[in-house]
């Protein structure tokens, strides 16, 4: 007897777990580095400090039973404290993460790199800088199913002086 896998579904590749032995790397960009475009890492619960500068076509995900956006109460599993570059031509998916500033934007686009970004899931803690900061006139980016909490005034969810940005279900909270 075989079984043939479902079409549209593949397990992942790459595994990212903070303890040596239990994925294939314990850093995000280290598993970045070897990925090649069309591949999705998965990020095993933990916290992760790290700046990251972003590959086309390489997707950033935890399990979804990982994301608890929709409860608020409750931490995420799975959080990225740091910057995320978005230097390269094409398109890359981040899912089911907490993203957290460290001093600096969560996500940045600057240049003139056609590319789009699609955020779902995810939680954009900005509690000492602006989150996502875009120059960039041609980049795209939607944010589906998210909360973005601001942790101090004089700060904001979004910079955006060029591209285009859709929101499709958010929470804002102040």
């Amino acid at each position: 007897m075989s079984i043939s896998p479902v079409s549209g579904l593949q397990a992942a590749s790459i595994i990212v777990d903070p303890v040596a032995g239990k994925g294939n790397y314990t850093t995000i960009q280290a598993a970045i580095n070897a990925a090649s475009s069309g591949q999705t890492i998965l990020i095993k619960p933990g916290t992760y400090t790290e700046a990251l500068t972003l590959k086309a076509g390489v997707n950033l995900t935890a399990f979804p039973c990982d994301s608890v956006y929709a409860l608020a109460a409750f931490p995420h599993n799975v959080v990225i404290i740091g910057k995320m570059t978005a230097t390269y031509t094409g398109t890359v998916s981040i899912s089911c993460l907490g993203l957290q500033t460290n001093g600096d934007y969560l996500i940045e686009s600057t240049g003139s790199n056609a590319a789009n970004l699609f955020v779902k899931d995810c939680d954009l803690n900005c509690i000492n800088f602006s989150g996502i900061h875009n120059t960039n006139n041609s980049f795209g980016s939607i944010f589906s199913d998210c909360t973005a909490d601001l942790g101090t005034t004089g700060i904001s969810c979004f910079v955006y002086t060029g591209g285009t940005i859709y929101f499709y279900i958010m929470c804002f909270n102040k």
